[in-house]
């Protein structure tokens, strides 16, 4: 069974240096991972009985599984890091299709902003407060990608 689980908390990035971010240690979805990633059955000298194939999508930052010490089969535990809403919904588009089960338990920043490059001055407010209020998007709904298979 090919299960997909999401953890920890995206971050959009206001300038070069700055984030806007959500807190989560990403520890419910570590803990999901090592659950059923014990369930595997590893026998000495025996092909292991891979029960379960877990595509574990963590955000920077999150709490890493301790898959039975670091101890692992190829083939599964697959892990893919991502940043923001955007990089998340690349890997979430590509994966989604090919599983059996879905775990959401990342906390996904509902906004974002349009880049730039160029580090906001910390000694002007009003510009800053502009600048953001000037870039700030609606990020797509990754729970809308789950439900209909299209992010809106």
């Amino acid at each position: 069974m090919k299960i997909l689980i999401t953890s920890g908390g995206t971050r959009e990035y206001i300038d070069d240096v700055r984030v806007l971010t959500n807190i989560s240690t990403g520890k419910l979805g570590a803990t999901i991972v090592d659950e059923l990633i014990s369930l595997n059955i590893i026998e000495r000298h025996r092909e292991p009985v891979i029960n379960f194939e877990v595509h574990y999508v963590f955000a920077k930052g999150a709490i890493r599984p301790n898959l039975r010490g670091g101890f692992y089969n190829i083939g599964e535990f697959k892990p893919y890091e991502v940043t923001d809403v955007s990089s998340l919904m690349k890997v979430m588009e590509e994966l989604v299709p090919q599983m059996d089960v879905v775990i959401h338990a990342m906390a996904v920043s509902d906004f974002g902003f349009i880049p730039t490059h160029t580090k906001l001055k910390s000694n002007d407010p009003q510009t800053f407060i502009d600048s953001l209020r000037d870039r700030i998007i609606i990020n797509p709904k990754v729970t809308h990608l789950l439900k209909n298979g299209t992010p809106q």
